[in-house]
């Protein structure tokens, strides 16, 4: 028997939906899909990427297209 096709689960886009004010949030950007549970390969998909400088501590976080480019960006600075 052949093996059955797989199927990606949970994959899309989807929102906006209601902010959780659980841990006192902030929306600091948003990008949502065109339509309803758009495909991966309309090119939304994003990859949230940290970085933490060494020497000065400051952590960026960056929100990335699947081919690299940076979406949006944000430079978290340590308290003293």
């Amino acid at each position: 028997m052949g093996e059955a096709p797989r199927q990606h689960r949970g994959v899309g886009t989807f929102g906006p939906d209601v902010l959780n004010v659980t841990f006192d949030p902030q929306w600091m950007f948003q990008r949502t899909a065109d339509t309803p549970v758009q495909s991966p390969l309309d090119g939304l998909p994003f990859l949230g990427c940290t970085r933490i400088d060494g020497s000065s501590g400051v952590m960026t976080v960056e929100l990335r297209y699947v081919g690299g480019a940076v979406l949006f960006s944000q430079y978290l600075t340590p308290q003293s």
